[in-house]
C-alpha cells in the first residue's frame, strides 16, 4: 500500500498554521491547485468536506472528514469517497528553532487490487504533487501574513 510523506519548514506560529490547515473552505483562495472546498454535512459527528483539485490537467475530487486532532500538533482525517477505497492522512506540526516543521502523510489503497500495481504509482505521484502544492500554499499564506 502506498505511503507518501511531504514536509516543509514554515516560519510562523504553530497555532496559526494549525488553524490554517483546518480552514479547508478557505484553501482555494491561497492554494491554486485546490479548485473547490466546502462543508457538505457531517459523518460520525464530524464535518464532512468535499474538495477538488487540478494538477497537470488531472482533476480529482474527494470527500473526507476529520478523525481527531491533538491540539496544535496533529490532525488526522479519512477519505470517504475518491480514487481509492482507503485514504488516510495525517498532519504533524513540530516546533523548531527556525519555524514549524509541517509534515503531510498519506496512506492509501486503490479500489481494484488487480489494477493497483499499475494505478497506485500514478495516484502516488498525484498525491505527492497535490501535497506539495498544499504545503507551498499554506507556507506562502502564513509567511506573507507575518
Amino acid at each position: 500500500m502506498p505511503y507518501t510523506e511531504n514536509s516543509v519548514l514554515i516560519r510562523g506560529d504553530i497555532k496559526g498554521i494549525f488553524n490554517c490547515v483546518l480552514e479547508l473552505e478557505k484553501w482555494p483562495t491561497f492554494i491554486p491547485a485546490i479548485k473547490h472546498s466546502k462543508v457538505i454535512g457531517a459523518h460520525e459527528g464530524k464535518e464532512l468536506h468535499e474538495m477538488s483539485s487540478r494538477i497537470c490537467g488531472i482533476v480529482s475530487s474527494w470527500r473526507s472528514y476529520l478523525v481527531e486532532t491533538e491540539h496544535f500538533r496533529k490532525i488526522k482525517y479519512k477519505q470517504l469517497k475518491g480514487l481509492c477505497n482507503r485514504m488516510e492522512g495525517e498532519w504533524i506540526l513540530e516546533e523548531q528553532s527556525k519555524g514549524v516543521h509541517v509534515t503531510l502523510i498519506h496512506d492509501f489503497e486503490y479500489k481494484l487490487p488487480v489494477f493497483s500495481v499499475f494505478i497506485e504509482p500514478i495516484i502516488e505521484r498525484y498525491v505527492i504533487a497535490i501535497s506539495n502544492k498544499i504545503l507551498e500554499g499554506i507556507k506562502s499564506k502564513i509567511e506573507h501574513e507575518n
